[in-house]
């Protein structure tokens, strides 16, 4: 599961440079708490779980009902926390069936549109 999203609205200079931080230390104790995973790029590579750049974050996890409602609930903590706006809108979710436990009948047909729906509510 890859979600590309929040490009908040920034009106403080100041918390331009300490929200991104926040965002990954909330992310970061999650990762490190069993909650969210993140992906490998090769078996003894550090675990990634989000990238952020510019007014862009994008957050790797695995394609399950609990990622997706911990992913869920930090950017709704973040949100409060942070008082940007992510705007779920314009945010998108992809999927991707390169890993080795990826087959097609493993998840029912609406699955990942069950996981979008989540994310979104």
């Amino acid at each position: 599961m890859i979600v590309n999203c929040l490009k908040p609205f920034l009106n403080d200079h100041i918390f331009v440079s300490t929200a991104p931080r926040l965002l990954i230390a909330m992310v970061q104790k999650e990762v490190d708490n069993g909650n969210f995973h993140g992906i490998r790029i090769a078996p003894s590579a550090p675990i990634v779980a989000n990238l952020c750049f510019a007014d862009n974050t994008l957050f790797f996890g695995e394609a399950s009902v609990e990622d997706t409602i911990t992913l869920k609930n930090i950017l709704s903590k973040y949100a409060r926390t942070s008082e940007h706006e992510i705007k779920m809108d314009k945010s998108t979710m992809e999927f991707s069936p390169s890993n080795a436990d990826w087959k097609p009948t493993t998840y029912p047909p609406n699955y990942y549109i069950f996981l979008r729906y989540i994310l979104l509510i």
